[in-house]
């Protein structure tokens, strides 16, 4: 029983470690000029949208100010429905669109990564900012997010919020941001969300784009993180008015597959992160049997709070620096909930594998 104390203990110590690592990055605070002042390019990849794509194509209609947007790129990856001709409406109301309607994907860019390539190989402007079809970005995305944008920036991250969700929803999304938002500065960002992010097409071009990423129809944002991240910077857009929402409302299954295709990727996080993940689910698992000690082993309940302490710190300075305040009160509860969602669809996603829209080749 000793040896299981020990291993806790060692886990909690490193956990502790890692908090105020986390802690150390959100505190990071670059200093920000004009940021980049060229016109950059908005893209949108989709598939079999028709019911999502007119809320955003009218919100693209709205972004300030439209002298800052070169381009529009809607791209049509082979849908069934009226995404395509829902594109086409838009390009002859805005001149600055055009559509592009993709056939003959490779087997290696599977899901929306032939998308995001063609796009990034026909952009006239330095940067695309990319979104989804069911989301909705302010009107001061291109605003606010140009300020995060310098020579040396690969990809800048956004956060994005379910416009209808629960208080779990809404706290998984900031905890989520500020966990890659605060690994950012050193290079070790896990992953982000393809409907808010900033891409430098020179970086793309650099990396290769995802010439040697794992072939699945998933992961398109994140593995295009891990390889630019390599040689450039990654920047956090912790600023409110660049929150991205998205409304779509998910069936009991489709909210399943998203979770799948969210959470099995930790298995192809960098080998460290993936070996903390694993840790994790070692740690989870003796904390019950901890509990059952504490008695014995007044120290466990010790470590505990401290590592419950230091975790609510690391939160509150995200949630602040995101304007995120009215999350802090619940982050307690949510910390016990959280860590058995994420490993239930971690191990469930890379078991039985996930699908991206109306692919079905898994993996």
């Amino acid at each position: 029983m000793g040896g299981l104390v020990l291993l806790f203990l060692l886990l909690s110590l490193f956990y502790v470690g890692f908090g105020l690592v986390v802690i150390a990055g959100l505190c990071v605070r670059e200093k920000r000029g004009p940021g980049y002042q060229g016109p950059v390019s908005v893209a949108v990849v989709a598939r079999d949208e028709e019911k999502s794509l007119p809320l955003l194509l009218e919100r693209l209609s709205q972004l300030e100010p439209s002298s800052a947007i070169h381009e529009f790129i809607l791209v049509d990856d082979g849908s069934s429905d009226r995404t395509g001709e829902l594109m086409e409406a838009f390009a002859r109301r805005e001149s600055k669109a055009r559509v592009m309607r993709l056939d003959g994907k490779p087997a290696s860019l599977p899901g929306k990564k032939w998308g995001i390539t063609r796009v990034m190989e026909t952009a006239s402007a330095d940067f695309v900012f990319f979104t989804d079809a069911d989301c909705l970005p302010p009107a001061t995305w291109i605003t606010e997010g140009r300020a995060y944008l310098d020579e040396a920036t690969g990809i800048a991250i956004g956060a994005v919020f379910s416009d209808h969700g629960s208080w779990f929803t809404q706290l998984e999304s900031t905890s989520g941001a500020l966990f890659t938002f605060a690994l950012a500065p050193f290079r070790q960002a896990p992953y982000c969300s393809g409907g808010n992010m900033a891409v430098s097409v020179d970086a793309f071009q650099t990396v290769k784009g995802y010439e040697g990423t794992p072939a699945m129809a998933s992961g398109d944002d994140m593995f295009l993180l891990q390889k630019i991240q390599k040689s450039f910077m990654i920047k956090p857009m912790y600023s409110k008015a660049t929150a991205v929402l998205t409304h779509r409302l998910y069936s009991p299954s489709e909210y399943t597959e998203k979770n799948k295709r969210k959470y099995g990727k930790n298995v192809f996080l960098r080998p460290w992160q993936t070996a903390a993940f694993l840790a994790g689910v070692l740690y989870l698992a003796l904390i019950p049997v901890m509990a059952l000690l504490g008695g014995v082993f007044p120290a466990v309940w010790a470590v505990l709070g401290v590592k419950a302490l230091v975790e609510w710190t690391a939160f509150t300075i995200g949630a602040v620096r995101m304007g995120r305040r009215e999350d802090i009160p619940f982050f307690p509860l949510f910390a016990l909930v959280y860590p058995v969602k994420v490993i239930l669809f971690s191990f469930w996603g890379a078991w039985k594998g996930y699908r991206w829209k109306s692919e079905r080749t898994i993996h």
